[in-house]
């Protein structure tokens, strides 16, 4: 039996130049076990592209969160939604990342480090 190959639903570009994207199967199994994203694919972009706040993940040097507010719908539209990032190298410098999940919040984790803006 094969792998298949890994569906790109989603890429798009951070504030700080990096390239990211979601496969299918992280949407399906990892995101969309938490019910509040259901349908929440824009946001998912959103977040990603016009965040509010971009931290190092604070047990995970390898793993940028994105924070955004207010685009969530009710009853989870008073949280952030946060979007956890996989990084790695990629050629000439830059930074590729994955969406490793995605879930409402009701606050920054404390002691996660501030990378933008």
């Amino acid at each position: 039996m094969g792998v298949e190959a890994a569906l790109i639903i989603l890429r798009c570009r951070d504030p700080l130049g990096d390239t990211v994207v979601l496969h299918d199967h992280q949407w399906s199994f990892h995101v969309l076990e938490h019910p509040e994203l259901a349908g929440q694919l824009a946001a998912v972009k959103l977040a990603i592209e016009a965040p509010d706040r971009i931290v190092t993940d604070r047990d995970r040097a390898d793993r940028r969160c994105y924070y955004r507010a207010e685009v969530l719908p009710a009853p989870y539209d008073e949280d952030l939604l946060k979007v956890v990032v996989g990084l790695a190298a990629g050629s000439q410098g830059t930074t590729t990342g994955e969406v490793i999940t995605a879930y409402a919040t009701p606050r920054v984790k404390q002691g996660e480090a501030q990378q933008w803006p």
